[in-house]
C-alpha cells in the first residue's frame, strides 16, 4: 500500500496524542519509511497545528485563481485593453482582469504576438517632395566631397537650434506602446511647448562637438549671424608648436580656461608620443615576437642555454603552429615572430595609426582631438588582441604602454614627454596665465588661427615666430628675381649706343 500525505498526517497525529516529542516522532517515521518519510519541518508544522487545536488532517479550502486563466475570453479581453490604450502596463492589465503577471506575459507574447517599442521622434512630418529634396542634396554633397574622403570635409561645420525646457520631458520609456506584428513602428512629432525655455545652438565638425551657444532672446538668427558673429567669437584654431617644430592643430573655444587648455594640449602631445612608441614596438614585435623576460634580454642563445633560463610565457601560450623563428639581432625579443597573416594585421594597423598623426595632417590643417588619440590607441590594442588573444606577458613594453605603466626614465623619450606643472603655454612672446581665459589674450573676434607654443618651465621664452614663413620668403625672393630680370630686359630695350657707331649716319 502506498502512503499519501494524509496517511502520514494521521501517524503524526497519533504520535502527538501518544505524547511523543517532535524529534521522537520524526525518528520513528524515518526508521520505518526512510526516504519516503516527511521532513522534520513538516512534522514540526503539524505538531504546531495540533497544539493550536486543529483536529482535521485534510487540506483546508483556499481562495485563489484557477490553475490556468489563459483562455480565449481572457486573451480577447487583453487584446481590447491594448487597442483602447497602447500605453497600458502589466499592472493595469492585472488589476483590470485579475490575472497574474506570468499569464499576462504568456497572452501578450505567445498568443497575441505583440511587443512594446518606443515611438521614434521626428522633427517634422515631411512630404514626399521634401524627403526627395533632402536625399538629392545629400547625394550632391557626397559627390562634391568624394564620398567624404576629401580633406575639405574638415572645414565643414553643421549645427541646429534646440529648446531646453525648465521641466523633465516624457522619457522614451514613458512613450512606449504595444504594437501587433502587422503594424508599422510608431513615430512621434516633437512639439513645441510654451513653458519656461532657453534656445541653444550646437555645432559639430567631423571630429565631434565644437561649440554650444546660448541664443539671446528676440535676436534675429540667420546664416550670416552664425558665420560672421557667433562662431568667430566662440571658436579659435590653434597651431601648436614646440620651438620651430609643428605638433598639431587644435580647435577650441575662446572662452576656454588656459589651465584646462594646457592640460588638453599636453595630453594630445603625450598621446602622439605614446602612439609613435607603440607603433615602433608593434612593428618590432611583428618581426621578432614578444619581449624576452627582463633577465634574458641582451643575452645570446648560447648564454641563455648556459644559464638554463626559460621563457615561461612561450611554453605556456605558444605552439609550433603559432609562430615562425626570426631571431632578434638586438636580443630584446624572443624570436618567435607571429605568422605572416598576423604580422600583416600589425603592420597595416600601425601604418594607419601613424597616418592619423602624420605631418601631412598638420600641412592639411586637420585638427587633432583627444578622442582621435584614444580611438587610435584602441585600434592598436584591438590589432594586438587579434594576434595575441592569450594576452601579452606582464613585462612586455607594449602591454605596459597600453596600461600607462611604462617606465621611460633614462631614455630619450622621457625628455619629450611634458608634465603638468612643469610646462607653460606661450603666445606672441607672452606666457599665458593658467587662471585666465584664452579670450583675455587673443580676443573674441580678432583671429581665427593663432600659433601657441608649449615650453618646459625654466627654459625661458620660446623662439619668436618669424614675421614671414619659409614659403612667403621664397615667394618674395622669386618676385624680386623677376623684377630684376624685367629691369635688365628694359635696359637692353633702351640701349641706343648703336647710334655712335662708325657706320651710323650722324647727319
Amino acid at each position: 500500500m502506498e502512503l499519501n500525505r494524509e496517511h502520514f498526517r494521521a501517524i503524526i497525529f497519533h504520535n502527538f496524542r501518544r505524547g511523543l516529542s517532535r524529534q521522537e516522532c520524526f525518528d520513528e517515521l524515518n526508521s520505518l519509511y526512510s526516504d519516503k518519510a516527511p521532513s522534520y519541518s513538516t512534522v514540526k508544522n503539524w505538531y504546531n497545528e495540533f497544539n493550536r487545536g486543529r483536529c482535521s488532517i485534510q487540506d483546508e479550502s483556499r481562495a485563489g485563481r484557477p490553475k490556468s486563466v489563459v483562455v480565449p475570453e481572457k486573451i480577447n479581453a487583453v487584446r481590447e485593453l491594448i487597442k483602447q490604450d497602447r500605453h497600458v502596463t502589466y499592472r493595469e492589465i492585472e488589476a483590470s482582469l485579475d490575472i497574474s503577471m506570468t499569464s499576462i506575459n504568456k497572452i501578450l507574447h505567445e498568443h497575441l504576438s505583440v511587443k512594446k517599442i518606443c515611438s521614434r521622434w521626428i522633427p517634422h512630418n515631411l512630404t514626399n517632395a521634401q524627403k526627395k529634396a533632402r536625399v538629392d542634396w545629400c547625394k550632391e554633397m557626397l559627390e562634391k566631397y568624394i564620398q567624404g574622403t576629401s580633406k575639405a570635409v574638415y572645414n565643414i561645420y553643421t549645427g541646429d537650434e534646440s529648446w531646453i525646457y525648465a521641466y523633465e520631458p516624457e522619457t522614451k520609456q514613458q512613450s512606449t506602446v504595444w504594437v501587433f506584428q502587422d503594424e508599422a513602428k510608431p513615430t512621434k512629432v516633437v512639439r513645441g511647448r510654451s513653458t519656461s525655455k532657453q534656445m541653444i545652438a550646437c555645432f559639430f565638425g567631423i571630429n565631434g562637438h565644437v561649440a554650444t551657444v546660448a541664443l539671446e532672446q528676440r535676436r534675429t538668427v540667420n546664416s550670416e549671424w552664425y558665420t560672421t558673429i557667433c562662431l568667430p567669437e566662440k571658436m579659435v584654431k590653434l597651431h601648436v608648436k614646440i620651438g620651430d617644430q609643428s605638433l598639431f592643430w587644435f580647435e577650441t573655444l575662446t572662452s576656454v580656461n588656459i589651465g584646462e587648455l594646457l592640460k588638453s594640449l599636453m595630453e594630445i602631445h603625450n598621446g602622439k608620443l605614446k602612439i609613435r612608441r607603440l607603433c615602433y614596438e608593434i612593428e618590432e614585435m611583428s618581426k621578432y615576437g614578444v619581449s624576452f623576460p627582463p633577465n634574458m634580454q641582451g643575452l645570446t642563445q648560447e648564454q641563455i642555454s648556459d644559464l638554463k633560463l626559460k621563457d615561461d610565457w612561450v611554453e605556456n601560450n605558444l605552439t609550433q603552429s603559432d609562430y615562425v623563428i626570426n631571431q632578434d639581432p638586438m636580443g630584446k625579443r624572443n624570436g618567435f615572430a607571429p605568422l605572416e597573416k598576423y604580422a600583416r594585421v600589425l603592420t597595416k594597423t600601425t601604418a594607419e595609426a601613424k597616418a592619423r598623426i602624420s605631418q601631412k595632417m598638420i600641412e592639411a590643417g586637420v585638427c587633432l582631438t583627444l578622442d582621435t588619440i584614444q580611438e587610435t590607441l584602441e585600434i592598436l590594442q584591438g590589432a594586438i588582441s587579434i594576434c595575441y588573444p592569450m594576452d601579452l606577458p606582464s613585462y612586455e613594453i607594449i602591454k605596459l604602454e597600453l596600461e600607462n605603466k611604462e617606465d621611460l626614465s633614462g631614455t630619450q623619450a622621457s625628455k619629450e614627454v611634458l608634465e603638468m606643472g612643469k610646462t607653460e603655454l606661450w603666445w606672441a612672446c607672452k606666457k599665458l596665465d593658467e587662471s585666465k581665459l584664452l579670450c583675455d589674450y587673443v580676443g573674441k573676434n580678432e583671429k581665427s588661427k593663432v600659433i601657441v607654443k608649449l615650453q618646459k618651465k625654466g627654459h625661458g621664452a620660446p623662439v619668436k615666430e618669424p614675421s614671414l614663413t619659409e614659403q612667403q620668403k621664397k615667394d618674395l625672393l622669386l618676385a624680386e628675381h623677376r623684377r630684376r630680370e624685367e629691369f635688365k630686359r628694359l635696359e637692353i630695350d633702351d640701349d641706343d649706343s648703336h647710334l655712335d657707331s662708325q657706320w651710323a649716319d650722324n647727319n
